[in-house]
């Protein structure tokens, strides 16, 4: 801009001492959590889920959101794509039976956020009846 190579670009004042929103957000950084003292020993023993969404560029078919199904021993993922969060019910019983019939072992441990789509009655009482225990993400924490 000060050498004007650019023909066209507006001169603008250029200010060193502020800080724009953007580059705050830019060079805002958090400390590391300690590393988690649990060691999955087996596949399926502990599987972290998410939904997140809406996505501004929408899929094809029209799908706004995705879940995810995380091995903690192998780091295997699976991704699940909706419509809409209400389908998280769905999806899970969808990747449940997927699990149960392809490698014939059971899932142990869901780990999930306090979102609202993990919240609702059917999410709560199927896994309970599946022997499946639900562990909760800290607030504020990835």
């Amino acid at each position: 801009m000060q050498k004007q190579v650019v023909k066209g670009l507006p001169q603008i004042d250029i200010r060193t001492d502020i800080v724009c929103a953007g580059c705050q957000y830019g060079m805002a950084h958090q400390l590391q959590y300690k590393e988690s003292e649990h060691q999955s020993k087996a596949p399926l023993e502990h599987i972290h889920s998410d939904v997140f969404g809406p996505i501004k560029q929408i899929f094809i078919g029209g799908m706004r959101y995705m879940m995810t199904f995380i091995d903690d021993f192998s780091r295997y993922v699976w991704i699940y794509f909706m419509k809409e969060k209400s389908e998280t019910f769905t999806k899970f019983k969808e990747f449940k039976k997927k699990i149960d019939g392809e490698l014939n072992m059971k899932i142990q441990c869901l780990h999930i956020d306090n979102g609202r789509e993990f919240l609702s009655n059917e999410i709560t009482v199927y896994p309970k009846e599946h022997k499946i225990r639900r562990q909760w993400t800290c607030p504020n924490t990835p």
